[in-house]
C-alpha cells in the first residue's frame, strides 16, 4: 500500500510522540492564524488502518467512515496516510461497499474470459428467502445485517479462480470452473443450516439454483456473452423454482414409518396431480431411508409424466429454535440444480417426500407408504 505524509494537494500529517493527531490540508492551513498551533488544524475522527490492510478493505473503510484519508500504523508506530486519491482506481471499480463483493458486471467479464479460454463454467444463483419480510418487520438496518451475514456465509464457497458477486438486492451469484458435482456438494453442505442473525431467531434461509457444467462441444467466440446470459437466466429460474418449493403440498393418506433395518424392502411414495395419481417405488439396498424416499418420489413423478427429477442430496437437521427441517437437492429435466427446505410438522418422511415434490416444481399431493 502506498502511503503519503506530505505531498502537493494532499493532507500533511500532524504527529506528536509517534502518534497521529490529525492532518492539515491546504484549505485548512489557509484558515489558521499565523500564531495558531498547527495541531489545531484538522483533527481526525475515525479508526486507523494496519499496514497490512488490503487495498479493497482500505477503500471500504474510507467509504464507511466518510473520510478522505486514514492514518496507517505498523503496530504502534504511525507510518503515514492513505488517501482517497491514492485509492481512486479501487474506489472507481464496480463493487458493493456493504459486502465488499463486486457487482454483476465483474461476473460478465469473468465469464466471458473463462469461456473464451475454453473452460466450462457453472453459475449458482442465490436468493434470500423472505428478505422483504425482514426489512418490513425489523427495518433496513437488520436487512443490511442479513445481507452481510449471507454474504459472509457464501464467501466460504469461493476457491481459487471462482468469483462471487452481489447480483442485486438480496441476490448473489457464484461463478466457478470447478466440476459441477463438487459445487453441488459444497452448496448443499453450506445451506443445509440457516444463516444466523441475532434479530432473526429462526435464522435466514437461502434458495439457490445452478446452471452450466454440461458443455459437450466448443462454443463460437461470438456466443460468449449470449451463453453467459443464458446460464444466468437458467440459474435464476432454478432458484425461483426452489423458492416456490418452500410452499409444501398437502399430504394425503397415512404414512407408516420406514425402518432403517428393512434393507431390500421397497419404499413407496404415491403422488397425486389433480385426478391422476402414481406410486413410485425404490428397492433399498445400501441407500439410506432419506435417499430411498427421494428415489421413490422421482419414480412417481416420472410415471405421472412431464417431470424428470434426479435426487442428489437430502438431510434432516435440528434448527436452533428446536424445529426440524428437511433439506433436499436435486436436478430437474433442464439440467439445473435446485434446493428445497421444508419444516417437519408431523412426520419426517412425509415432509421429505413433499420437499422432493416441491423441488420438482409440482404441487400435487404425496403419500409415502411402506411396505409397498
Amino acid at each position: 500500500m502506498m502511503l503519503i505524509t506530505e505531498n502537493t494537494g494532499e493532507p500533511i500529517s500532524v504527529v506528536q510522540d509517534g502518534k497521529f493527531l490529525g492532518a492539515v490540508a491546504k484549505e485548512g492551513a489557509a484558515a489558521l492564524r499565523p500564531d495558531q498551533p498547527v495541531g489545531q488544524g484538522i483533527p481526525y475522527v475515525g479508526e486507523a488502518l494496519d499496514l497490512k490492510t488490503p487495498v479493497r478493505t482500505a477503500a471500504q473503510h474510507l467509504v464507511r467512515q466518510q473520510n478522505d484519508f486514514a492514518p496507517v500504523y505498523d503496530g504502534d508506530r504511525f507510518v503515514g496516510l492513505v488517501t482517497a486519491r491514492l485509492l481512486l482506481p479501487e474506489l472507481g471499480r464496480s463493487w458493493d461497499p456493504m459486502t465488499g463483493l463486486s457487482w454483476s458486471d465483474a461476473l460478465r467479464v469473468w465469464g466471458s474470459k473463462m469461456l473464451a479460454s475454453g473452460h466450462e463454467i457453472s453459475l449458482v444463483f442465490f436468493d434470500i428467502d423472505d428478505f422483504g419480510a425482514f426489512n418490513k418487520a425489523h427495518g433496513h438496518v437488520v436487512g443490511d445485517r442479513v445481507i452481510q451475514a449471507v454474504s459472509h456465509r457464501l464467501e466460504s464457497l469461493v476457491e481459487g479462480g471462482d468469483i462471487l458477486v452481489r447480483y442485486g438486492g438480496d441476490e448473489f451469484v457464484l461463478g466457478t470452473a470447478r466440476p459441477r458435482v463438487m459445487v453441488d456438494d459444497s452448496v448443499f453442505e453450506l445451506l443445509v443450516e440457516p444463516v444466523q442473525v441475532d434479530e432473526v431467531p429462526s435464522g435466514v434461509r437461502v434458495s439457490h439454483g445452478t446452471s452450466g457444467g454440461k458443455r459437450t462441444k466448443e462454443r463460437e467466440a461470438s456466443h460468449y456473452a449470449a451463453t453467459l446470459d443464458n446460464l444466468i437466466t437458467l440459474a435464476s429460474r432454478a432458484c425461483l423454482a426452489s423458492k416456490a418449493g418452500r410452499h409444501a403440498p398437502t399430504a394425503e393418506g397415512e404414512f407408516v414409518a420406514l425402518d432403517e433395518e428393512d434393507i431390500g424392502v421397497p419404499t413407496a411414495v404415491r403422488v397425486r396431480r389433480g385426478e391422476n395419481a402414481a406410486t413410485g417405488f425404490h428397492h433399498r439396498e445400501t441407500e439410506s431411508v432419506l435417499s430411498s424416499v427421494g428415489l421413490a418420489t422421482a419414480d412417481a413423478l416420472s410415471k405421472l409424466g412431464g417431470v424428470a427429477m434426479r435426487p442428489l442430496r437430502s438431510r434432516a437437521s435440528l434448527a436452533q429454535d428446536g424445529k426440524v427441517w428437511v433439506t433436499v437437492m436435486g436436478q430437474v429435466s433442464d439440467g439445473t440444480s435446485r434446493l428445497a427446505s421444508l419444516q417437519v410438522v408431523a412426520d419426517l418422511y412425509q415432509s421429505l417426500a413433499e420437499a422432493w415434490v416441491s423441488l420438482a416444481g409440482e404441487t400435487p399431493q404425496t403419500s409415502p407408504a411402506h411396505p409397498a
